[in-house]
């Protein structure tokens, strides 16, 4: 057996060799190992050029899911097509990573000096669907991306607001994740606010700052019947729960912050760090757990409690220097008040077409309540002759009333015509709908049904 020693060594030592000449090497958390080169590195994240697949592909990997990273040389070759049945380094990724949009390689910002990191703060404060307005936050991220910003600060503070403007900003982050790393800097994110924070990879909570009470339904948004709200807030819960879970937050701490009918547990596992789920593990003595959220409640959290739990993170300040300092950058540098300005700015847009939508909603209540008061059947004064026809004098009433209900019709009708204007304006503030519904295209038919049916009885016998 002796004289096979050297032999084993041999082998053993050009393993190791191979290895190390293989290139830079990811190994993550849950036991996925890619190998290539590091092409860029933040303070939140790490992009490593690998083969995917038999493909060349940029794969980019947040630090918190980072377990280790060894770095070594690449070879030559290493990227070049294999012939066929040759190996091609193939490391094993998640449908997942595969899918996520590889960040393009960043360029100094306009303005900013070598060294530097510009970040743009957006502020998310008051009542999505009034203050809060999507296409304010999709021209700041505009205006970020041709001046080369890539770090999105949003300072959160908001009781929440109308379901339909959190889940249209949400689609803006998703549509423009490629060109960002976006943070959320928390000072009150209840209900519709944590569309945005759970959109961030990384959440930071300054003291006396609260999380959670996510109750998806406004009054108008409610169907009326409990049996279909719990199926369509069950599958709200759902799509934010894997919002949460796509940037490495705990899905089940948003589900009993969506869900009344959700509990979540707090444990210290057998390494002695805290874990949470909407269950315990077995094996897991009674004195080691903790129930967080009962089935009666809806789930907040205060900056303490999320910090505890691994929810979020601490910051002394609800800044985007403060937060620099909490994720240990250097060099980063305000990108101006681009994102104030744009926020605004589409705020007071928003409230010009929300004043006339809603005088014209308050007016259109009245003028078909004018309508149909005017209606010749809401009359009970006609009457007929000996041969059953209408006197000469409840004949000029009866027509009188019925030209006097289709002239208010009419004004309805020009009503409608009005806000369908206003239509082509909301769709141009990138808003999927108004704070109150109003179908158009079911009172248009109405006005018409009633139009017709009195010209068609105007002359009445």
């Amino acid at each position: 057996m002796r004289r096979f020693a050297p032999l084993v060594f041999c082998l053993v030592a050009a393993c190791l060799f191979s290895a190390a000449a293989a290139g830079d090497v990811i190994r993550t958390k849950d036991g996925r190992e890619f190998v290539g080169l590091i092409v860029k590195e933040t303070a939140t994240s790490v992009t490593i050029d690998t083969i995917v697949s038999n493909i060349r592909s940029p794969v980019t990997l947040r630090r918190s899911e980072i377990r280790e990273i060894e770095r070594g040389p690449v070879a030559d070759d290493f990227f070049e097509p294999k012939k066929p049945g040759g190996a091609v380094p193939s490391p094993s990724v998640k449908p997942a990573e595969r899918d996520r949009p590889a960040r393009p390689a960043s360029r100094q910002p306009t303005g900013a000096r070598a060294g530097e990191t510009m970040f743009l703060e957006i502020p998310i404060e008051g009542t999505f669907g009034e203050d809060i307005i999507p296409i304010g936050v999709a021209n700041a991220l505009d205006g970020a991306k041709r001046r080369g910003v890539r770090e999105i600060v949003f300072r959160i503070n908001s009781n929440g607001g109308f379901v339909w403007a959190a889940e249209d900003i949400a689609k803006i982050l998703d549509e423009r994740a490629a060109d960002f790393t976006y943070h959320a800097v928390i000072e009150k994110a209840i209900s519709a606010s944590i569309w945005v924070a759970l959109s961030c990879e990384t959440m930071h909570m300054a003291p006396g700052s609260t999380i959670g009470a996510a109750v998806v339904f406004s009054v108008d948004e409610s169907t009326g019947e409990a049996e279909v709200d719990a199926k369509m807030n069950s599958a709200i819960a759902g799509g934010l729960a894997a919002r949460a879970e796509k940037n490495g937050h705990n899905p089940d701490v948003v589900r009993a912050m969506v869900l009344g009918a959700s509990e979540l547990w707090e444990w210290v596992d057998e390494s002695g760090e805290v874990r949470v789920g909407a269950a315990v593990p077995k094996g897991v003595r009674a004195s080691d757990s903790k129930k967080i959220d009962d089935a009666k409640s809806v789930l907040t959290l205060t900056a303490e409690d999320a910090v505890r739990l691994g929810f979020a993170r601490p910051i002394e300040t609800a800044s985007g220097v403060a937060l620099a300092a909490a994720l240990g950058a250097e060099g980063w540098r305000s990108g101006g008040t681009t994102g104030r300005t744009e926020m605004e700015r589409a705020k007071a847009k928003a409230g010009t077409l929300f004043d006339k939508f809603r005088r014209l909603n308050s007016g259109l209540g009245a003028s078909i309540d004018a309508a149909q008061s005017a209606d010749p059947y809401s009359y009970n004064d006609y009457f007929v002759d000996y041969g059953g026809n209408l006197t000469d004098s409840s004949r000029r009433n009866w027509q009188s009333r019925t030209d006097e209900a289709i002239n208010a019709w009419n004004r309805v009708r020009a009503t409608l015509v009005e806000m369908e204007r206003l239509e082509r304006d909301r769709e141009a503030l990138a808003m999927s709908r108004w704070v109150d519904t109003v179908d158009l295209k079911d009172l248009f038919q109405r006005v018409g049904t009633e139009i017709n049916r009195l010209q068609r009885e105007r002359d009445r016998r």
